[in-house]
Order: C-alpha cells, then sequence, then structure tokens
C-alpha cells in the first residue's frame, strides 16, 4: 500500500513539472509572437513622408512658401539652399528616428537632376536592407528618399 501512495506522488509530482514546464514555454512563445518581425518602413509610406513633406509651408523672406518651390528656387537661382537644408534636415531628424533602440539605422534624402547633385543629407548607417521611394519635383528635378533598416 505504501509503494502505491509513493508512486502516485512520484505522478502527481511529474504531472506538476509538466505543467510548469509548459506554462513557462507558452510565456517564451508569447514574448517571441509579440516582437515585431516586419521590417521598420514600407515603401508607402516614405512616398507618403515625401508629398507631405514637398508641400509643408516655412517662412521664407517674410513669406510661407512650400518647400516644392523652395527645391525649385535653390536649384534655379541658388538662393535659399541654407534655409532649405535646414529645413529637411530638422524635418527628417524628428521623421525618422536613428537612434540606437530603433529598428532605422539611417537615412539618405538626395535631391538631384540628371547632371547636378542639388542637396544630399544623410545620417546613420547604410545597410542592404531598405526601402525607398522617389518623386519628380519638375522637368528633371528628382527628390529621392531612402530610409535604411
Amino acid at each position: 500500500m505504501i509503494r502505491k501512495i509513493k508512486a502516485q506522488e512520484e505522478m502527481v509530482g511529474f504531472a506538476v513539472i509538466i505543467v510548469i514546464v509548459a506554462v513557462v514555454m507558452l510565456i517564451f512563445l508569447w514574448f517571441y509572437l509579440r516582437t515585431d518581425t516586419e521590417t521598420a518602413v514600407k515603401s508607402y509610406e516614405i512616398e507618403s513622408f515625401l508629398q507631405a513633406m514637398l508641400h509643408y509651408t516655412i517662412d521664407y523672406n517674410s513669406q510661407k512658401i512650400a518647400i516644392i518651390d523652395l527645391i525649385k528656387e535653390c536649384n534655379s537661382y541658388e538662393e535659399g539652399c541654407d534655409k532649405l537644408n535646414k529645413e529637411l534636415k530638422e524635418i527628417i531628424e524628428e521623421s525618422w528616428n536613428t537612434e540606437k533602440d530603433s529598428k532605422i539605422r539611417g537615412y539618405e534624402l538626395d535631391i538631384y537632376e540628371q547632371d547636378k547633385q542639388i542637396l544630399l543629407i544623410q545620417k546613420g548607417n547604410k545597410t542592404n536592407d531598405y526601402s525607398g521611394s522617389s518623386q519628380p519635383i519638375t522637368g528633371e528635378v528628382i527628390i529621392s528618399l531612402k530610409v535604411y533598416n
């Protein structure tokens, strides 16, 4: 009789250990599935960002001017390029966090014509994993943004 009780106690103990291990595995599985495995940024998000940024208005020479118009002025007359550079850096740094804990490793904003670079803003590290978008502004002027994951 004592032998049967000991065997039953051992079986109950074994069952308790199995339940504890199963609960711990479920907790690890929950944390694993909860982490975001997608890329940090999608191309459509960058395209939307470029659209919004181009129509953002700033104060320039006592008037309100859209970024797109300031790009045209910088390209045609080489005026306002410093203001454009300053404003675009502020907008991009506020929008694309490249801090240590961020999924974004870096970015590159390039405004160019076929044979001439108008403005280049880079920050962070370039990787092989990136999303990007480009958009023509005027006939040959193109704005391009790559965000590195």
